[in-house]
């Protein structure tokens, strides 16, 4: 009897033990990659800062440029949202998978 109630000591030892190693594992990996998603969004922030800068500082000098410059900024504007509404559409999707 007193034996089996040592395997199941260890057992339970051995379990617990390796429990928080396995957290502490799946954590640092996660913090990796939060610390990444973090390094690219500034990257990808500063991208679209510039591209913002480069289109405002542009003065089309014809009414035909005037109305397509109106239009690609109104379409790009329109491009992003529906990048940034379905990109947090995917992220949801498989997050809860």
């Amino acid at each position: 009897m007193l034996v089996v109630g040592g395997i199941i000591l260890a057992f339970v030892i051995v379990n617990l033990w390796t429990d928080p190693q396995i957290a502490e594992t799946v954590v640092a990996a996660e913090a990796g990659a939060v610390s990444q998603i973090v390094r690219d969004a500034a990257v990808t922030s500063q991208a679209v800062d510039d591209l913002y800068q480069v289109l405002a500082a542009y003065e089309p000098r014809s009414f035909s440029k005037q109305s397509f410059y109106q239009k690609a900024l109104n379409e790009l504007s329109a491009l992003l949202q529906m990048l940034i509404f379905g990109g947090a559409a995917v992220i949801i999707l498989i997050t809860l998978l």
